[in-house]
């Protein structure tokens, strides 16, 4: 738990409490082996502050998902929609929620995580993962490699949180 305060620290974010570490024990066995039957297990609370933990568990694999995060793939997400043909398509795993944050709102059309839904909160994390591997996956498909880099999720995360300053 020393481990997790000090990237909560770090974050500038409050400590876990007693409860939340044992939901964090918990979440990280569970994303370990994520499937369809346990995702709902994954805990959320204080999303923003817990995806900071679970991107260090597997930086691979997890974002953080706080709100600059969630606008900048919004807006790439709204940016991708524009595009003929595409319109709202997956429009129920990419309108990703746009956790609190600092004073920042979502892009138009987006909507704010109702904090009191947890399961919001948990998908939202999941699929800005996913989103997030996706098109890191497609980027080293395609060759687009500046100086010899691999895109990881985590690129694509740190992309996107500066959209979410810019846009």
């Amino acid at each position: 738990m020393d481990v997790v305060n000090n990237i909560l620290d770090w974050g500038g974010m409050n400590r876990l409490g007693d409860d939340m570490q044992i939901h964090l024990q918990r979440s990280l066995h569970i994303l370990n082996n994520l499937n369809h039957n346990n995702y709902e297990n994954v805990y959320s609370g204080r999303i923003a502050s817990m995806s900071k933990i679970y991107e260090m568990w597997h930086p691979a694999n997890w974002v953080i998902y706080d709100s600059y995060c969630a606008r900048g793939l919004q807006w790439l997400v709204s940016q991708w929609w524009n595009l003929p043909g595409n319109y709202n398509t997956y429009e129920d795993i990419l309108r990703l929620p746009s956790p609190p944050g600092r004073a920042i709102r979502p892009v138009d059309g987006f909507p704010r995580l109702n904090t009191q839904h947890s399961l919001q909160a948990t998908l939202g994390f999941i699929y800005a993962s996913w989103l997030c591997r996706a098109i890191a996956t497609q980027l080293n498909i395609g060759g687009n490699h500046a100086q010899d880099i691999t895109w990881q999720a985590y690129h694509i995360e740190m992309v996107a949180f500066q959209l979410g300053h810019e846009v």
